[in-house]
């Protein structure tokens, strides 16, 4: 997939195109991919969102050149492993697992807490279960994607419960697909992302449950995740910028 590359200075919560010539050692690389409401580009080459506009007015009030590459989300993993160049990816969860290669701005923005999606129809998915009795029943299926964290409590207990998952590379709206096909029977997301995709789309949000739990309380916050190559002095001037979680 073609990686869509914008050189610019960024202004006002949006990325304005700049011609302008820049030493590779002098730009931020700022990988994303379009995930509303979190980031959104515009044919015109500006970017904004949830999480993108506190960065785009964070590295402008810090004084620092970026360039917003536009990279699919396993490939973005794999530039910050690799440290060959300038890289951060927009909107990553923290864990340690990543911090084994890693180095993460401040929280650019905390989500709503988390939710379990599933049908209003799937009465084996119910409100009067724990999250723990959930993930431990082998007859529900979960959907989640390749190479993303949902936060180290929800991590931590996948790994221990090892509940039935199918695994996916695509975007929450192809998710969403799949549970109202009947092809999985839960996933976890952000209600404000969810809401998003049910609000531009024939869906009805009555037809879904968004089921809390106590070890979904608080919301997960989300950061700029950058290769070792990006300096502790460069996220310092960054983090000085953002809005405090």
């Amino acid at each position: 997939m073609r990686m869509k590359i914008i050189f610019g200075f960024v202004i006002l919560g949006l990325i304005q195109p700049a011609a302008i010539a820049l030493a590779s050692d002098e730009v931020i690389n700022v990988h994303y991919h379009d995930r509303p409401p979190y980031a959104v580009s515009t044919p015109s080459g500006m970017v904004s969102g949830l999480t993108a506009s506190p960065v785009v007015k964070a590295f402008s009030q810090a004084g620092v050149q970026v360039a917003w590459i536009q990279t699919p989300s396993n490939r973005q993993l794999r530039l910050v492993q690799g440290n060959s160049a300038n890289d951060c990816v927009l909107g990553w969860f923290k864990n340690a697992e990543r911090e084994q290669f890693a180095r993460f701005s401040q929280p650019i923005y905390r989500d709503k807490p988390q939710r379990v999606i599933a049908l209003e129809s799937n009465r084996r998915v119910t409100k009067g279960t724990s999250l723990s009795a959930l993930l431990r029943d082998q007859s529900l299926k979960l959907l989640v994607k390749s190479g993303y964290s949902y936060g180290p409590v929800v991590d931590q207990l996948l790994v221990k419960l090892k509940p039935q998952t199918t695994v996916v590379t695509g975007d929450n709206l192809s998710m969403l697909r799949m549970l109202n096909a009947g092809r999985v029977d839960y996933f976890f997301a952000a209600v404000e992302e969810i809401d998003y995709l049910i609000g531009i789309n024939d869906f009805a949000r009555a037809d879904y449950q968004f089921l809390p739990f106590v070890e979904l309380a608080q919301g997960t916050n989300r950061h700029l995740m950058c290769s070792r190559r990006v300096s502790d002095a460069l996220l310092d001037r960054f983090n000085a910028h953002l809005p405090q979680y």
